[in-house]
């Protein structure tokens, strides 16, 4: 049988005398061997020794627990937040270092006198939801060891929920603390940005990482909060929040639920009873539900997590398949005309999908192949397209396509490019040929040549030696010679 080591417990035996801080990291460090023994789990990268426990229990000997708010708690800390004296590794060896300072809020907890056990595995660098990803091994579920645990604060959740700290720290960008207590049945706090400062936290994203807190209840979460929250002059990010809350029983309230059609639960028949229990807690407190259309949330973290270009989910947008030379799709009635070349170039690039050849599109058989391509003759409007490409096109074509629609100077008599067919140049050539206005003298000279024999454009006009010039990079093509939004936003 697990020990209670929820905070009230321990407090009460601490103040009527029946346990000392010594006598708990002594029981506590035996414990966390024969769970080792019995059944690896893979919960810790480095472990604080017997006698290193006994010298952060003997400092709160002769102490008032009274005084201290988590006297003698033990708990754990995630391996991408530093412990002084002890190795952070974020769950890559190579990366290790031995910090000299503790993570500011690893420092206010153990003023507050808890007592810190291990560090613990991790998805390495904290990138992961499930807990398998580290070289240390793959922690496992504390409820099932035959499933994951969640991640990446993986080893901090299960070291928690088998009974081996009494809360411990995480972090959560993304769900790495929130994900791993759902797994095994905890209190995964996540606060709001900048309440406990990050100091001494290896970053995953400097912006939006969070340390989390990992507990039995939510009393418990609630008072190491209290103890590791308050800004930190060496984090910038850190902040005091203002005071907020609400009492849900004083006064009636709205919240939302998805529609019935919206909801999924994965062939989890008790997910849907605790659901339903769920709001009918809340009609209880006053509450009112409104139903919310999620419809597009499945489709919408398709497109975060594979992105527009390659996310499957969105390939039937026709909206997506707009063509930037022939209007909008059909559906969209916005206007398009209005947008700068910079948003019809993002559009263009980010608009066909990855795997995705111009044939296989639906609805836009070679709509966005670009000009100067072979589009075969069961294309009718080959020509037309290819007169009316407009700068987004030309954008996104490779450097070495540009190059040849730019043909050098003096190629056809006075410099002027070839034109193919009758009417006006295609927008294509008429930008190249914009680009090819600051010539060199070589190329006037041979322009001048041609001029002097009456030769004023024809064909027997002598030819100019070809240009040589260095190959620019693409966003110094695009940026000298058609000096539009597009070239500074590529």
């Amino acid at each position: 049988m697990r020990p209670d080591l929820s905070l009230p417990a321990l407090r009460t035996r601490y103040l009527s005398g029946e346990l000392t801080p010594t006598r708990l990291v002594t029981e506590l460090h035996a414990r966390i061997d024969a769970e080792e023994a019995a059944l690896p789990r893979n919960v810790w990268i480095h472990r604080l020794g017997l006698d290193a426990l006994k010298r952060y229990a003997s400092a709160l000997e002769g102490r008032d627990p009274a005084t201290l708010p988590l006297y003698g708690i033990p708990f754990a800390i995630k391996d991408n937040i530093d412990l002084a004296g002890v190795p952070t590794t974020a769950a890559c060896p190579a990366f290790a270092y031995t910090p000299q300072r503790s993570a500011t809020v690893v420092q206010r907890l153990i003023d507050a006198g808890a007592i810190p056990v291990g560090k613990t595995n991790l998805d390495q660098f904290a990138t992961g939801l499930v807990g398998v990803r580290s070289p240390y091994g793959a922690c496992r579920n504390s409820i099932d060891p035959a499933f994951v645990s969640g991640g990446s604060s993986s080893g901090s959740a299960v070291s928690v929920a088998l009974g081996l700290a009494s809360f411990s720290l995480g972090t959560d960008t993304a769900g790495s603390g929130r994900v791993p207590a759902a797994f095994n049945n905890l209190i995964g706090l996540k606060p709001s940005l900048g309440r406990i400062p990050t100091t001494g936290v290896v970053p995953a994203c400097r912006t939006l990482d969070a340390v989390s807190v990992f507990a039995l209840t939510a009393a418990d979460a609630a008072t190491v909060l209290a103890s590791a929250q308050g800004p930190d002059a060496q984090d910038a990010y850190s902040r005091t929040m203002p005071p907020h809350g609400r009492n849900f029983g004083a006064t009636s309230f709205r919240f939302g639920v998805p529609r019935p059609q919206d909801l999924v639960f994965y062939g989890n028949d008790s997910g849907t009873a605790q659901f339903a229990q769920a709001i009918q807690h809340l009609r209880a407190l006053g509450g009112v539900p409104i139903e919310i259309d999620l419809t597009s949330l499945p489709r919408r973290r398709q497109a975060a997590v594979r992105g527009p270009v390659g996310g499957r989910a969105l390939r039937g947008d026709p909206r997506l398949h707009r063509s930037t030379t022939r209007g909008p799709a059909p559906g969209d009635s916005r206007d398009h005309r209005s947008r700068c070349p910079a948003d019809r170039c993002r559009h263009l690039l980010g608009a066909v999908p990855a795997e995705g050849a111009a044939a296989n599109l639906p609805g836009g058989v070679g709509r966005h192949r670009l000009p100067g391509r072979a589009h075969g003759a069961d294309d009718p409007h080959h020509r037309r397209r290819r007169g009316r490409s407009d700068r987004a096109e030309l954008a996104a074509r490779p450097l070495h396509q540009l190059r040849q629609s730019a043909r050098p100077v003096g190629r056809r008599g006075a410099g002027r490019l070839r034109r193919r067919g009758p009417g006006p140049r295609p927008a294509a050539r008429r930008h190249a040929d914009r680009a090819l206005r600051g010539r060199p003298a070589a190329a006037d000279a041979g322009v001048a040549a041609a001029r002097a024999h009456g030769c004023h454009g024809r064909r027997d006009a002598p030819r100019a030696a070809p240009v040589v010039r260095a190959p620019p990079t693409r966003a110094a093509f695009l940026r000298d010679r058609f000096r539009s939004p597009c070239a500074a936003r590529i």
